[in-house]
Parts: C-alpha cells; structure tokens; sequence
C-alpha cells in the first residue's frame, strides 16, 4: 500500500510509537510523511523509515509579559492560523494518491484538524483524549501553585474557559470526522467511548526487546522511575512510599524525565528531603543511558494517575527488571500480579510494602524481570505491533473508496525533503 503517516507530536511515548510502526511497515509499504515545523524530529526522525517528509511551517507565538488577555487572543489566533496550515496539509495529501493516512496527534488540538480536511481513508491513533478535560489529576491547576501563580491563574480563567472551550470543540469534530480510530489500551478505549460517544478498535503498541535487554552486570542499590515531571505522573506518591521503607536499607530514587515541570521538581526536591529519600534527577538522557537505568536499578516504580497506556512499565519489563505498580490504567494490561510484577492500590503503605518484597527477595526479583522479559517478547513486540496496524489500515483503505482533491497547495506552503 502507498501510505501517508501524519504527526506533530512532542517528544515522548506518542513520538516512540508512530517511529517504531514506521520502522516496522516500510519495508513492505511505501510511507511518506507529512508534519509540521513543530512536531518533534529529534530524537525519532521520520527520515529513518519514510521515503520522503514534508513538513508543514508552524509555530506558536511566544508569551509576552504583562500581557493580560493578549497572549489569550494571540493564541486564540494561533489556532486560526493552524487551521489554514492543516487544509494546506490535507490537500497535499490527497493529492498525492494514497491509500490511507494515518494520522496521529497534534501537540495543541489533541485530534488534529487534517482529519476533517482529508479526503483519503484516515486511520486515527488516539492514544489519549485531551487529559486535561477527563481526569482533574492532568488539569494545569492539579500541582504545586505559588500564590502569585494561583491569582494569576484566578485572573486568565475568563479567557482560558473561552479557549478551552473552542478546542474542545475542534477536537470533538476533528475526530469525528476520522474514518476509523484505533487506540493503545482498553483502558483507554473506555475513556474514547466516555468522552467522544465512539467506539476505538484495541490495537497494542509494543516495545524493542532488541534494543531493550537485560543486563550483564549486577544491579546498584536504587529504585528508578520514568515520565514527565508533571503531577498526575504521581512522582510525589512514589517519593512518600519510597520513605516508608526502613532508613537503614533504603535505596535511592532516580526518576528520568524527559520534560520537567519547575513547580514540581521543586516540590518533589522539598518532600524527598523532608522524607529522608535520596532523590536524583536525571533530564534528558538518552536512549541509552535511559538503557543503562534500566538494567542497573533493582526495582521500577510506576505510579501515574490512569495513564492511558504505561509504555515506561513495558520498557522496564524488556530489561528484565520487576514493577511495582498502582493498578490504575492500562499498565494493568501489561502487568500480572505476582507474575512479572506487583499490583496495588493508591495507598503508600501498600506501594512500599510491594517495594520492600521485591527489594528484599532477590529470588522473586529474579523471578519478576525474567517473566516480564518473556511477556515483553512473546505478546508485546513493535512486529507484532505493526502487523495489527496494517490489518486496521488495509480493512480501512478497502472499505472506503478514496476521491483525490482537485489541487495541491502552493510550493511554497511546506518544506519537502526527500531521501534516495
């Protein structure tokens, strides 16, 4: 099949995933790929698959200071502008005489507007609805607020309801206007039914058990945890459970993160000293020493609050390293009880009663990362990952007789390169 891949994600799982498929589908397809200027190409560059990328121009103005309701109205006209760049993108799209599209996430709508523009069959990977509009832990006022944050928060409220109110609104008919939608977890698939009234087809992800291994040499004495350093991450959770476990053995907590919310590294720092926890912070590391973290630590604690999917737990699990984990969201899809990992309720003394099993038995540790290892392989590789994609893209392509638009957008609307 001649395939469009669509993206303009920020970095992290979202990113990882469409790079994996795309890695996994181009030898047997042909892709391009179509973005904007804003979506992330640095750490997964689509090049490494695609047989040539287009990227859209697009970027955000900058806040300006003291600027009351105008930075509101300036985004307000951002969105606008946006929009005329997906009906540019859509177009070129359609004229290039695909048979699919699948199309992922945009970093400011969540469902991007190249869904209702396109004319081409459009397979939708949504691997989250707009958080912050389901669940009150992903809000911008769920964290640690100074007072001077919280009044100004108080003052943009007017303004910010208005403008959440009109991406909301895009979002809705954004996905609905795609063909079909596929989603990562069941758990997830719940949300999609709850928030838009529309069935998502279950279509797992996977992780590179090639790249991700165990280690050869002995585990050091810390507990490692992985994600954005925001609050629904649960990171304080984990740094409170992490204190509960005796002085005299307890290990330190390394937690990875790949962006870092200032208010909460600064409130996390203050409750691991208050808690007499150990706390490093590694940001931005790469792929492999993001590795190495995982081979060298002894357990992995995983504590967001409904995370959609739980890549970071799988990545643990290719390594061979046990999890520990609140049974929330669709991590409870990849781990099972006491067979690659430990299951329990949001309570700390619960979550360090698991940790202190895993770090005080070194035959169920064992046991733990070796099962998770052999799970990672058998039901969770980026192969078998791909394989049911494609079955979604080719059932779409068939059932949906595609009409190629009349024009394309000017030359000058986007930036092509291609590769030989």
């Amino acid at each position: 099949m001649r395939m469009a891949f669509f993206h303009n994600h920020p970095s992290g799982g979202a990113a990882r995933a469409i790079y994996e498929l795309g890695k996994e589908l181009a030898p047997r397809h042909q892709i391009d790929v179509f973005n904007l200027t804003s979506a992330d190409e640095q750490l997964f560059p689509s090049r490494d698959y695609a047989q040539s990328v287009r990227s859209f121009p697009f970027a955000e103005r900058p806040a300006i200071r003291m600027g009351l309701y105008l930075n509101e109205w300036r985004r307000y006209s951002d969105l606008n502008r946006l929009e005329r760049v997906y009906r540019s993108a859509a177009a070129a799209i359609d004229a290039g005489g695909y048979d699919v599209v699948l199309v992922n996430a945009c970093r400011f709508l969540q469902a991007p507007s190249v869904l209702r523009y396109l004319v081409t069959p459009t397979v939708y990977y949504c691997h989250e609805p707009p958080r912050r509009f389901v669940q009150a832990a992903c809000r911008a006022d769920a964290g640690p607020l100074t007072l001077y944050q919280r009044l100004r928060a108080s003052w943009h409220a007017p303004a910010r309801k208005l403008l959440d109110g009109v991406l909301a609104r895009r979002d809705r008919a954004n996905f609905a206007a795609a063909t079909a939608v596929v989603t990562n977890s069941h758990f997830t698939a719940s949300l999609v039914q709850r928030h838009y009234d529309r069935e998502a087809q279950v279509c797992r992800l996977g992780v590179d058990t090639a790249a991700l291994q165990p280690g050869t040499s002995s585990h050091r004495n810390y507990v490692l945890s992985v994600g954005a350093l925001e609050p629904h991450k649960g990171f304080d959770f984990v740094v409170r459970s992490v204190g509960l476990l005796p002085e005299t053995s307890r290990p330190e907590l390394v937690i990875v993160a790949n962006y870092v919310n200032p208010g909460v590294e600064s409130d996390l720092r203050r409750l691991a000293a208050s808690h007499a926890v150990e706390l490093r912070l590694a940001v931005g590391v790469t792929h492999q020493e993001l590795v190495s973290l995982y081979q060298g630590a002894r357990v992995f604690a995983y504590a967001p609050h409904e995370e959609p999917f739980g890549l970071a737990a799988l990545e643990a699990m290719a390594c061979g390293l046990p999890v520990v984990a609140v049974a929330e969201g669709g991590v409870i899809e990849s781990v099972r009880q006491s067979e690659n990992g430990l299951l329990t309720a949001r309570r700390e003394t619960d979550f360090a009663e698991a940790l202190a099993q895993v770090l005080s038995d070194d035959a169920l540790a064992r046991e733990l990362g070796e099962s998770g290892r052999r799970l990672a392989t058998a039901e969770w590789s980026w192969k078998a990952a791909s394989q049911r994609l494609e079955a979604h893209l080719r059932e779409t392509a068939a059932a949906v007789p595609r009409t190629v638009a009349s024009a394309a957008p000017p030359p000058q609307a986007a930036q092509e390169a291609g590769r030989s």
